[in-house]
C-alpha cells in the first residue's frame, strides 16, 4: 500500500458518509459554499496568539502536490484568537482573555478575507475551544470551569447564550485545583457532545437539543490524568482522550444501547525512556479509521499509530522533523498530510503521511509568531 492509495480510500470514505467527522475533532470543518480550494489546492485560517508579533487570524493556502504553503495573509485583526470553528457564511473564533474572554463571529469574504460582526461574552476566562453543532456554538473555558452554547440566527448571530459549570479537581494540585473544561466536541452522527476537563479527571457528556445542552452523564479519567482532546473514530463506536498531564491516550467503546463507555486500553504517546516534561496537546484519527496522530509538547513530537480492527492502537513511531511545542495540527482534506501549529516554534510545518501512517518531512513551513489552530475551509 502507497501513499497514493491511502489518500484515494480517505476521499472515497469521505464521499460515502464518513465526512461526519469533521464536525468532531478534525477542527469542526465544513466546506464554504464557495470554497478556495481548486484542484489539489485548499485554503485553511490559522489562529494565533497576539502577545508577540501576531495580529489575528491569518489565511493561507496549501498544496497538496508536494505540502508546501503560501505565504500568510492577516484575515483579520483581533486579540489571541486561540482557537477557530465555521460554519458555511461565518468563521468564529474564541478570545483567550485571562479577565474577559470572547468569543466573536467573522463573515467570510469571497477573497477569504474575514468582517468582524460581533462579539458576545464567553462566560469566563481563558476560552480555549469552540465548536458548531447545527445552530448552536459550543465553548469551553479553562479558567472558568464551564462550558457554554451560545444560539445562532438565521444569519448566524450570537442569540441566547446559556452557561453548564464543571466540579471536581484532581490529584495535581498545581493544575487540578479546580475545574478546567479544555473542549467541547460533538459526537458525529448523534446528538451528544462530549467535553475534555482536565481539571476534574472527567469526560462530561451532554445532550444537544435545539435550546442548549443538557447534562447526561460524566466519565471518569485516570486520576491525575488531565483530559484535554478528543477524537471519534469514523465508523467505529470508539473515542480516543488526550491527557495532558500524564502523556497518555484512552481508548473507550461506547456501547449506544445502554449509554456505556468502557475504558478497552491506555497507551503511552512518549518513546521510551523518555524522562524530560511534556504535556500533550491535540489528537485527531485520519478519515480512513487506519490512523490516529497525537502531539507531544515538551518532547516536541506527533505520535502516529495505527488503528486494529477493535479500534485499540499500535505505536508506529515519533515525528520529530521541525516540530517545536504543537499546541494543534490538522489532516489535510486530501487526507495526504499533517499540517502542524508548532506555537513555540513560531512556524507552521507539514508532513506527509505514508504506508502505515509513519510521518515523514516535506521540508515545507511557513513562518507565523505562536500559530495555535489550523482550520481548513
Amino acid at each position: 500500500m502507497n501513499k497514493v492509495f491511502i489518500i484515494c480510500l480517505a476521499l472515497v470514505l469521505n464521499l460515502s458518509g464518513c465526512q461526519q467527522a469533521s464536525e468532531t475533532s478534525n477542527n469542526q470543518q465544513t466546506m464554504s459554499e464557495e470554497p478556495a480550494s481548486t484542484g489539489n489546492e485548499y485554503g485553511f485560517y490559522i489562529g494565533t496568539y497576539t502577545n508577540e508579533s501576531s495580529k489575528g487570524i491569518y489565511y493561507a493556502v496549501f498544496n497538496a502536490d508536494d505540502g508546501s504553503m503560501s505565504a500568510p495573509l492577516l484575515a483579520a485583526s483581533t486579540g489571541n484568537p486561540s482557537y477557530l470553528a465555521k460554519n458555511d457564511t461565518h468563521l468564529f473564533a474564541v478570545n483567550e482573555n485571562n479577565d474577559s474572554g470572547l468569543i466573536t463571529s467573522f463573515a467570510i469574504g469571497d477573497d477569504h478575507m474575514l468582517k468582524e460582526e460581533g462579539s458576545t461574552s464567553s462566560e469566563g476566562m481563558y476560552p480555549c475551544y469552540i465548536s458548531v453543532k447545527d445552530d448552536l456554538l459550543l465553548v469551553a473555558n479553562y479558567g472558568g470551569g464551564n462550558v457554554l452554547s451560545v444560539a445562532l440566527t438565521e444569519d448566524s448571530q450570537f442569540g441566547i447564550t446559556k452557561t453548564y459549570p464543571h466540579n471536581g479537581t484532581g490529584p495535581n494540585t498545581e493544575r487540578q485545583e479546580a475545574p478546567h473544561a479544555h473542549s467541547i466536541i460533538p459526537m458525529p452522527g448523534t446528538d451528544f457532545a462530549l467535553s475534555a476537563d482536565l481539571g476534574s479527571d472527567k469526560v462530561y457528556q451532554y445532550k444537544v437539543k435545539d435550546d442548549g445542552l443538557e447534562l447526561v452523564d460524566s466519565i471518569a479519567i485516570t486520576a491525575g490524568a488531565g483530559p484535554r482532546h478528543i477524537a471519534y473514530h469514523p465508523r467505529l463506536p470508539v473515542m480516543y482522550v488526550i491527557n495532558e498531564l500524564n502523556s497518555t491516550i484512552e481508548v473507550y467503546l461506547w456501547n449506544k444501547e445502554n449509554n456505556d463507555f468502557k475504558q478497552i486500553e491506555i497507551v503511552s504517546t512518549l518513546p521510551a525512556g523518555y524522562e524530560g516534561e511534556n504535556y500533550c496537546a491535540d489528537i485527531h484519527v485520519h478519515p480512513s479509521g487506519r490512523y490516529l496522530f497525537a502531539s507531544n509538547r515538551g518532547h516536541g513530537s506527533i505520535a502516529s499509530y495505527e488503528i486494529g480492527d477493535s479500534g485499540m492502537l499500535e505505536l508506529k513511531g515519533h515525528f520529530t522533523e521541525g516540530v517545536r511545542w504543537p499546541r494543534n495540527f490538522a489532516i489535510s482534506p486530501d487526507g495526504g498530510y499533517l499540517v502542524i501549529a508548532n506555537q513555540q516554534g513560531t512556524s507552521v510545518i507539514t508532513a506527509s503521511i505514508e504506508q502505515t501512517g509513519v510521518l515523514t518531512a516535506t521540508g515545507h513551513s511557513i513562518d507565523i509568531s505562536q500559530p495555535s489552530c489550523i482550520l481548513f475551509e
